[in-house]
């Protein structure tokens, strides 16, 4: 919060041990103090534009990205966003990472009532995982993928899915369809309103396409957005939006 009187923009991570009262310890009479690794996340994240005087905020999709990152980096394999609902975050804004069936910490939006009594004046998205897990769940050493000395290309596609179907779904399924092509795969809108169907929400993806050998073309690209298309058809029965 006294960061926050001097800038809006507030973008933090922590490793330290956590101490659960409850849960007892190795140690007689202590109780469990496992090491976490924890961020927050709140205020501006993008500079204004011209069509966006205010700049974008920080958002649940913004931490799951340094997160999925943090897993990539970690050679940790499988990784999957399911709905869940733990304190102290708000209800229907709250995911639990899991890899191969086994948790590794949670992520979401902090309650209002918590960001209140902190006196925190900005939605803050927060993540938690367990550090001892993120370790366990490696596979091996990490593999680094070779660089391509052509240019990325970048498309995006907004899909309409219903409010029930996580948005996870969505980028398992563009992953599997476009293998080693996808370099890049993001978040970058969810649209809620006016124009479309009740209980459905419309999901912008940004993909980032590339190749070893040659730079992408634009028909090479419009088949790439056209395989994630289909695969999200068949496997979800979600369409694009028009």
């Amino acid at each position: 919060a006294r960061n926050q009187r001097h800038d809006p923009a507030c973008h933090i991570f922590e490793i330290g041990a956590v101490y659960l009262a409850e849960t007892p310890g190795p140690s007689a009479g202590l109780p469990a103090q496992p090491t976490r690794v924890a961020l927050a996340m709140s205020g501006p994240i993008a500079p204004p534009t011209l069509h966006d005087p205010i700049g974008r905020g920080a958002s649940i999709f913004d931490a799951a990205g340094v997160v999925d990152l943090l897993g990539r980096r970690l050679g940790i394999g499988g990784l999957e966003w399911t709905a869940s609902a733990v304190e102290p975050f708000q209800p229907n804004a709250c995911a639990a990472l899991v890899s191969n069936g086994v948790s590794l910490g949670h992520l979401g939006l902090i309650h209002p009532l918590v960001a209140r009594a902190f006196e925190l004046n900005h939605p803050v998205v927060a993540a938690e995982l367990d550090l001892q897990a993120l370790l366990d769940a490696r596979q091996g050493p990490v593999r680094v993928r070779e660089l391509s000395r052509f240019p990325q290309t970048t498309f995006d596609l907004s899909f309409v899915s219903p409010e029930s179907l996580p948005v996870g779904e969505l980028m398992r399924v563009s992953r599997d369809a476009l293998g080693g092509r996808l370099l890049g795969l993001t978040v970058f809108d969810v649209y809620r309103g006016p124009g479309l169907p009740e209980a459905h929400k419309a999901v912008g993806l940004r993909f980032v396409v590339g190749a070893l050998t040659h730079a992408i073309s634009q028909e090479e690209g419009q088949d790439l957005a056209s395989k994630a298309t289909a695969a999200i058809r068949r496997h979800l029965g979600v369409e694009l939006r028009q």
